[in-house]
């Protein structure tokens, strides 16, 4: 999984255009990136919407909740950052190597597979959820985790601002 993600960072796709190509290689791994796939690759289009449909009308944890679902149910850039916020899908856009420390955090191997908010409180200009989980650590043990959750509103709709997971 990390070589897929090296892959990413080397691509430097730009995750506003209207479509990101996915690429599997003869020997089998993938990349994303903004560009046609190489002639002896099996080439995907992913539609990526100017606008983004993830995200939640209702609470924040329910937003929270529908981002959480889509990073553990696959491997998918271009789904996960319809949750964003437009400040950070810019950010994110503007510079390869932050789009490339984004991916790598949201890791899904390195995400809890079921946690609970165990708070939520103002936080400046969002509204901050902490969570705990059990994930998984490099030997495939159970891993207990925090987590932290910054989610604005935005249109009138929930959008992460940031997200963490760590050893607890």
């Amino acid at each position: 999984m990390r070589v897929l993600f090296f892959m990413l960072a080397c691509a430097g796709f730009s995750l506003s255009h209207a479509q990101v190509y996915k690429c599997q290689t003869p020997d089998g791994r993938m990349a994303f990136q903004d560009k046609p796939c190489a002639s002896d690759a099996k080439q995907g289009v992913i539609k990526t919407p100017a606008s983004s449909p993830g995200g939640g009308q209702g609470d924040a944890e329910g937003a929270y909740r529908a981002f959480h679902q889509a990073v553990i149910a696959s491997f998918d850039p271009p789904r996960w950052l319809t949750f964003y916020s437009a400040a950070k899908r810019e950010q994110i856009d503007k510079d390869n190597q932050a789009g490339a420390r984004w991916v790598a955090s949201i890791s899904r191997e390195e995400w809890p597979r079921s946690y609970q908010i165990t708070g939520q409180q103002p936080c400046g200009s969002a509204t901050c959820l902490s969570a705990a989980g059990t994930g998984k650590d490099l030997f495939g043990r159970p891993q207990e985790m925090a987590g932290k959750a910054e989610l604005v509103q935005e249109g009138g709709a929930w959008k992460i601002r940031d997200v963490t997971w760590g050893k607890r």
